[in-house]
């Protein structure tokens, strides 16, 4: 209890007195402010950006890790984490995220767009209570991380156009080798990496191979080759693909196939020349697909002709073959013929009772044009040029029928 010296005037009593409460009051009031005080052990350790130069429009994802320090026994409670712009509006928050123990961090991912370019200064605010081990409200925290990120304008508004494809084939034939081009071409203003090219079919089964082409220019295009083989006839529908970097491009088109249909005509011609007799064998491809490896070989009477092979004959053209052989005018002569289309290998016979002679001086179509194709829309060729051309002419029909003439006797 408190007591007054009387000896002491009034208002000097009165003055003690009020000097005596207000320092109390000072005392008091100190004491508390002290006893709320508390070390702050959140901080955030690490911000990640998905993109810290977007373009206007972009959406972006900013990722603060909040991180709880381990020399505090108690938890943080998140209340709210904020992002903001240095204008102070909001760009993106989330609130009551639950508490976090000593030592533990979480992840907190914030979205942002930007409708403006350039350097923006954002801030992670995030706010908090701060509890002992017994669950008790310590203090309430704050903390603050300053994030910038470079946004600028887009490049273009309008998105590169994608790469184009055209499928190029003929009408094709049944159980034949068929060649497809597939164009790929790169409209954009930038290079095309990685590319790769694939050729099926909708409805039937294509054993083909994939192209590869490391890069493709910008504003260029390129060509791929394919050989396919159709089993059946009836519509062919294929499908070509493009995989280029993050790009699938596709397209596909129809082609009649027909039924297979193998013909061939061979008939023979007596040329003469000075004292000089050459026959010449003429195959003439009546069918709709390549006649390949045509071998022929003749017979006059006990007599072996020498054999002559050709090689190949496109559909609607002929060949010839000349070689020399003493066959007098007007002899009967069997030819035996030998050549594949598509899988198979077909054989052909005729028996021409009388050939004719020609000289080879007058000959027409192209008749002394030994191994030449031509359509079989003819047209006149002259004879022998000269003796000179003669010559080389005739050795390399010695030869043609040479090698015809063993490959044919190997093959029986």
């Amino acid at each position: 209890m408190m007591m007054l010296d009387l000896s002491i005037p009034p208002s000097r009593n009165a003055y003690s007195v009020i000097v005596v409460a207000l320092l109390c009051t000072s005392l008091a009031v100190g004491t508390g402010a002290a006893a709320g005080s508390s070390d702050l052990f959140v901080t955030i350790s690490d911000t990640t950006i998905s993109d810290d130069e977007p373009e206007t429009g972009d959406t972006i994802t900013i990722t603060p890790t909040i991180h709880h320090s381990s020399a505090s026994e108690g938890g943080f409670r998140i209340t709210e984490v904020v992002v903001t712009a240095s204008t102070g509006e909001t760009l993106s928050s989330v609130d009551n995220l639950g508490t976090i123990g000593a030592d533990e961090s979480i992840d907190v991912p914030l979205r942002a767009t930007f409708d403006t370019a350039g350097e923006k200064h954002l801030t992670i605010t995030v706010r908090g209570v701060q509890t002992n081990s017994s669950g008790a409200v310590e203090v309430i925290d704050t903390i603050d991380y300053p994030v910038y990120v470079s946004v600028s304008e887009p490049t273009s508004d309008d998105p590169e156009p994608a790469p184009q494809l055209d499928i190029d084939a003929d009408t094709a034939v049944a159980n034949t080798a068929v060649p497809v081009n597939v164009t790929v071409s790169n409209g954009r203003e930038s290079d095309l990496s990685d590319l790769s090219v694939r050729l099926n079919a909708v409805n039937q089964s294509l054993d083909t191979e994939t192209r590869l082409k490391p890069t493709l220019a910008a504003g260029n295009l390129t060509t791929f080759s394919f050989e396919i083989q159709p089993a059946a006839a009836g519509n062919l529908t294929l499908r070509a693909v493009l995989d280029a970097e993050e790009e699938t491009v596709e397209t596909t088109r129809s082609i009649p196939v027909r039924e297979l249909r193998s013909e061939i005509a061979v008939d023979a011609t007596v040329l003469t020349q000075n004292d000089s007799r050459y026959l010449q064998y003429r195959v003439t491809n009546l069918g709709n697909a390549p006649a390949h490896d045509v071998t022929i070989v003749g017979q006059a009477g006990e007599t072996q002709l020498p054999a002559a092979g050709i090689g190949t004959v496109a559909p609607a053209t002929s060949q010839t073959a000349l070689i020399p052989a003493d066959v007098p005018p007007n002899t009967s002569v069997t030819l035996q013929s030998s050549y594949t289309v598509g899988t198979e290998t077909n054989q052909h016979s005729r028996t021409i009772d009388s050939v004719s002679a020609v000289n080879a001086q007058t000959a027409d179509d192209g008749g002394v044009q030994a191994a030449q194709q031509f359509p079989l829309i003819g047209g006149l060729a002259g004879g022998f040029p000269g003796s000179l051309v003669g010559f080389v002419l005739f050795s390399a029909c010695v030869g043609v029928g040479w090698v015809g003439y063993r490959r044919f006797r190997t093959a029986d």
